[in-house]
């Protein structure tokens, strides 16, 4: 089966202060790369891709890449996968939405150079929970 979004649409909540939001529906998405279909909840918050506002005329938070985007939050969180995997899942997903092809490679990239702390970020706390 091809890598694709279930959804064509998506509800989410925006609010009119803040860069939150919260998704209305759940977001399916059958990665080829892992052969199993990522789900995110009802309630799940997301800021969508954490892009440097500089580089938002560039990349936007919204658009093509906003589904791939809130699959990748949703997958480092949970920590199923390591990074490199959960950032080729997105690379995946940019492509599966439509994503032109030298955005991926900059939105891969970039994800190279600093979603670590952000990774890491959510592995500490994988860590408290266990004591």
């Amino acid at each position: 089966m091809k890598s694709h979004f279930k959804q064509e649409t998506l509800l989410v909540e925006l609010p009119i202060a803040g860069k939150i939001r919260t998704l209305k529906e759940k977001l399916e998405y059958y990665s080829e790369l892992l052969k199993e279909w990522t789900i995110t909840e009802i309630g799940f918050k997301t800021d969508l891709g954490s892009v440097p506002q500089l580089f938002q005329w560039l990349i936007p938070k919204d658009g093509k890449a906003s589904y791939p985007f809130i699959n990748h939050d949703k997958m480092y969180r949970e920590g199923k996968h390591p990074q490199k995997i959960c950032d080729d899942v997105l690379k995946e997903g940019c492509k599966a939405t439509g994503v032109a092809w030298w955005r991926r490679v900059v939105i891969r990239e970039g994800l190279r150079v600093g979603g670590f702390v952000a990774y890491n970020n959510y592995r500490k706390n994988d860590k408290k929970e266990i004591r």
